[in-house]
């Protein structure tokens, strides 16, 4: 028998399926971690939460409030792993923002509040571990908190920033210290205030 031939060139890819677009066009939560499983085996892994439930709005809101002398904007954001349904695709990444006067010198930090739900890390070894982890600012759990680059347009509700954390070793699935960092790029929505 002759050598195999070279492989040929990769096809373009396909179009997004019905229903894709609608679901993705808010925007995403990208989620890095890294740190070692229950059985002292070192794991990396990312992957990005870029689904909306369309019909809930409440999971892509932003409001505003005046707080003393402080424009206080809250943002609830949460993003499905895969198209979302009512039984069997509940993987999920929330995120609480909370942040005084953004974009301006005195911006500042006053609530980051995250929930990852039923997330599951598979290896390079195919053995899986599920993951249920949450915390906030004011959690002692949660240590070396940065939020940065904050950014929002409120003309087109456009958010995006940057979140790193560690998450101490009993407040997590793995027992061990988790370092988890990400970005959120999302489009807010807004509720119509009446008169």
């Amino acid at each position: 028998d002759g050598q195999n031939g070279a492989d040929g060139v990769d096809g373009q890819d396909g179009e997004n399926g019905a229903g894709f677009d609608e679901l993705a066009k808010y925007g995403y939560i990208t989620l890095e971690m890294e740190g070692t499983r229950a059985d002292n085996v070192a794991f990396q892994d990312s992957t990005s939460f870029k689904f909306t439930a369309v019909a809930d709005p409440q999971d892509n809101q932003v409001t505003s409030s005046l707080v003393g002398e402080d424009l206080v904007y809250s943002f609830n954001i949460r993003r499905f792993l895969s198209s979302p349904d009512d039984i069997f695709q509940e993987t999920t990444m929330s995120i609480y923002l909370e942040i005084a006067n953004p974009g301006e010198v005195s911006e500042s930090l006053v609530i980051f509040s995250y929930d990852i739900f039923d997330y599951t890390v598979i290896g390079d070894d195919n053995k899986y571990f599920e993951l249920y982890s949450n915390g906030n600012n004011f959690d002692p759990n949660i240590t070396n908190l940065e939020i940065s680059d904050v950014a929002y347009d409120t003309e087109t509700n456009h958010l995006t920033f940057s979140y790193t954390f560690t998450v101490d070793a009993l407040a997590n699935n793995t027992g061990n210290d988790l370092n988890m960092s990400g970005t959120v790029d999302v489009i807010m929505l807004e509720p119509v205030v009446g008169l």
